[in-house]
């Protein structure tokens, strides 16, 4: 994309700086894969005041550390993982991102706007404390916050504050366990608060009425549908909306991923809803989430599709507004660093190869291929399989994670090239492009046609990828194809992989043909920009 098509977006920026004297405001709601993290951090350079609500959700790959710390050390829970542990080389997450239970992360964004609602430090501090808790639901060890830690904050005078969010958050504190401050001073209020609550709601379940539009709005968009929504699927949404809804005025446009879209919705403040798989399945699930999922992104101003064979559940939706917004990719450290070039030497030792594979996609496999999940790890490796049998120097690298795991090292081992492969644990994004870097090409997915954020990603370092690609869903989404290795079947991966370790030459202009493909159709500048033109569509409607 060329300064002069950027343009555009850039102009409408500054004309609602001038219009308004400040910034366009954008809340992004829900962090799966830092995919809020990244499009706010893409935006913010753009001029755009963009905020991340990250609530009651701490996987490691949804934290800021995994994509922009170069960190070291071995972080012992991937689901609720203490920072801590590993050495973040002088790392900080920025304060734009709340990440924490949902009414302490919300009391933190709104403290920014509202200077006499509380104290943001003493705020961040006390999400900051609660994220370094271990998860009381997965029985992990105690990861060294003590009653001290909290303690600690009260000598440094917070204590006042903090009591007086607390009682701000009485009638909210559903989502706030008392295991999360692990303090006495709070331990006791937060219990007789939760006890409080589900008296209330009790009490207080059949007063509450219909929202009348919201099942106006199903009969309208879904009403041939053989399931109804019921008052119960938004019921349990009530006490968190006034909150939600204090919030959302600081903001012109809510962003919002998976199925969080819910919550704007619900407030009818104006949003965008991003699907990063979400579209497939859910909606059409006869429950409360489906229900509630469906009217999200039928009643949205705007749908990004990140996954184009997902075109097919917005048909089948019947949405009226839907566009193609490519996975966002971080390209902050896109060149090879001297990391590299040592990981590149290390690979080659342990494996005795010069040509290395490497496939980090999640291992999900089996036999029944169920579209939500599945990656055709196997046709991968039965390909895989043959190559490495008629090439003595050549392995490959696998990444350690995934529901199929030990079934993969199994089919490994039954095709006799376990010893060829070397395995590693998750690693995040700086490292990721290290290993791919460090290697000769990238097996992504070999079963849905579709790909997520691995395969843009080694194009945009020019690494040629293996993947299986449905060519004729995804004409909508681009004018060029990508210029990937067709992989459907393990003799077309044996074919692919044959051809790049027998043709270097071919080989060099795949990785050329690939960054240019990124470039112009898949980099951090086409993303925002077809963003910006979405934001601005949807608050001129609501200006005028």
């Amino acid at each position: 994309m060329t300064a002069s098509s950027i343009e555009p977006a850039t102009r409408w920026v500054d004309a609602f700086r001038q219009r308004h004297g400040r910034d366009l405001r954008v809340l992004h709601i829900g962090n799966i894969a830092n995919n809020a993290y990244r499009i706010a951090g893409m935006l913010r350079q753009r001029g755009v005041h963009c905020d991340v609500l990250c609530y009651d959700y701490y996987h490691t790959m949804g934290c800021p550390e995994w994509d922009s710390a170069d960190f070291t050390g071995e972080l012992k829970d991937q689901a609720r993982p203490d920072w801590r542990q590993v050495d973040l080389k002088g790392f900080s997450r920025p304060r734009w991102f709340a990440q924490g239970p949902m009414m302490l992360a919300v009391q933190y964004l709104r403290s920014q706007f509202e200077g006499d609602l509380a104290d943001p430090e003493a705020l961040w501090q006390a999400m900051s404390f609660h994220c370094q808790l271990p998860d009381p639901a997965t029985g992990a060890a105690d990861s060294g916050r003590s009653r001290g830690d909290f303690d600690h904050l009260i000598r440094n005078g917070k204590a006042s504050l903090l009591r007086r969010t607390y009682q701000q958050l009485k009638r909210f504190s559903r989502r706030i366990p008392p295991v999360a401050w692990a303090g006495r001073k709070v331990v006791g209020t937060l219990r007789k608060i939760r006890a409080k609550y589900h008296a209330r709601r009790r009490r207080d379940a059949l007063k509450h009425a219909r929202l009348d539009w919201l099942h106006e709005a199903w009969s309208q968009k879904l009403g041939d549908r053989a399931d109804t929504l019921l008052v119960e699927d938004y019921e349990g949404y009530r006490e968190i909306m006034p909150a939600l809804n204090a919030l959302f005025q600081h903001y012109d446009l809510i962003h919002g991923y998976a199925t969080d879209g819910v919550y704007p919705m619900l407030a009818r403040r104006p949003y965008v809803a991003l699907e990063h798989g979400t579209i497939r399945a859910i909606p059409f699930q006869p429950t409360a989430e489906g229900r509630l999922c469906a009217l999200t992104f039928c009643l949205a101003a705007d749908v990004c599709i990140t996954n184009a064979d997902n075109i097919v559940a917005a048909r089948r939706l019947k949405l009226d507004r839907y566009k193609f917004i490519p996975h966002p990719i971080d390209e902050t450290h896109f060149d090879p660093d001297s990391q590299s070039e040592t990981l590149r030497s290390d690979l080659r030792r342990k494996l005795s190869a010069d040509f290395i594979v490497f496939h980090p996609t999640r291992q999900h496999w089996e036999t029944s291929r169920p579209p939500s999940w599945e990656k055709g790890n196997d046709i991968f490796i039965r390909g895989l399989a043959r190559f490495l049998r008629e090439t003595p120097n050549a392995g490959a690298v696998f990444v350690n994670w995934g529901k199929t795991v030990s079934q993969s090292k199994a089919l490994l081992s039954e095709l006799g090239i376990a010893s060829r492969i070397h395995w590693i644990e998750p690693v995040p994004h700086r490292w990721m492009i290290r290993y791919m870097h460090a290697t000769e090409a990238t097996a992504d997915q070999f079963y849905l046609g579709a790909f997520g954020s691995i395969t843009p990603l080694a194009l945009g370092l020019g690494k040629p990828a293996l993947l299986h690609l449905n060519q004729e869903v995804h004409d909508w989404c681009f004018p060029q194809p990508p210029p990937v290795l067709p992989s459907s079947t393990p003799e077309e991966v044996y074919a692919a992989l044959k051809r790049l370790q027998d043709d270097p030459a071919w080989r060099d202009q795949v990785s050329r043909d690939s960054r240019q493909w990124y470039a112009a159709h898949h980099s951090a500048a086409v993303i925002t920009e077809r963003l910006l033109a979405m934001y601005e569509s949807v608050v001129q409607v609501n200006e005028g």
